[in-house]
């Protein structure tokens, strides 16, 4: 039980720690985008910042060319031109912006997604939770039910043993007494085969004991003339459910 209870907080524990990895790894990524983007707001902003002194200084060129108007119109085209480069520059800036704020839009709605997941995944863990705890009582309720199995076993072993030992110690006196008799003598069964046997008896047939016990006694012992009326006398007298002692 400790071992399945171990086995299952591990898993419960790596279960959480492979999520927060996940979700660690992933924050970490969002906040390297972040970061970048940043620095790329600040590289603009830097941009901007010299497009607007360079401005300054094209007004102050174009007051010293308002002065200078015929001397200075090349100059003026050329600034123009440089105007429209930042121009484009700027819109260009715009739209990497836009597509900056698109790409932080895209990971929230990544992290929220996330904590959906972790949510539902701690929901899961919650419901694994409750089915080991009810597997862990139906563990003690039958490790309950065995132990008290165990005992009824225990105890019927014990009564097993006492009654086969008393069987063998009434058999060893049952056969204690055969073997003190001076003449044959036998017990049939029923089913006319030989339960038991003494030692005179062995003696008269020429076999050992257990040669004799199991065969039938009309068919292997008694001589073919008088096997049929001594059977039939047999079953007149136990009335075919009793065993007959002696012969």
């Amino acid at each position: 039980m400790e071992d399945i209870q171990q086995k299952a907080q591990q898993a419960k524990q790596r279960a959480v720690e492979k999520l927060n990895s996940i979700k660690t790894q992933r924050l970490r990524a969002h906040e390297h985008q972040l970061k970048a983007a940043n620095q790329q707001l600040r590289a603009r902003e830097q941009q901007l910042e010299a497009a607007n002194q360079q401005l300054r200084a094209h007004e102050q060129q174009l007051k010293a060319a308002n002065e200078q108007l015929q001397a200075h119109e090349q100059q003026l085209k050329a600034a123009n031109q440089l105007l429209k480069a930042r121009e484009q520059q700027l819109q260009a800036a715009n739209q990497q912006l836009l597509a900056h704020e698109q790409q932080l839009k895209a990971a929230n709605q990544q992290l929220q997604a996330h904590d959906q997941q972790l949510k539902a995944a701690n929901q899961q863990m919650q419901a694994r939770e409750q089915q080991l705890q009810a597997a862990n009582q139906q563990l003690r309720a039958s490790e309950q039910q065995l132990k008290a199995a165990n005992q009824q076993l225990i105890a019927s072993n014990k009564q097993l043993r006492a009654a086969e030992k008393q069987i063998r110690e009434e058999k060893e006196r049952r056969q204690k007494y055969f073997n003190l008799a001076g003449t044959i003598m036998i017990v049939i069964n029923p089913d006319q085969k030989i339960d038991l046997i003494n030692q005179k008896g062995c003696e008269i047939l020429g076999y050992k004991e257990d040669e004799v016990i199991g065969n039938n006694w009309f068919d292997r012992f008694l001589p073919q003339r008088v096997r049929e009326k001594t059977r039939l006398t047999f079953d007149q007298i136990t009335g075919g459910d009793s065993r007959f002692n002696g012969i």
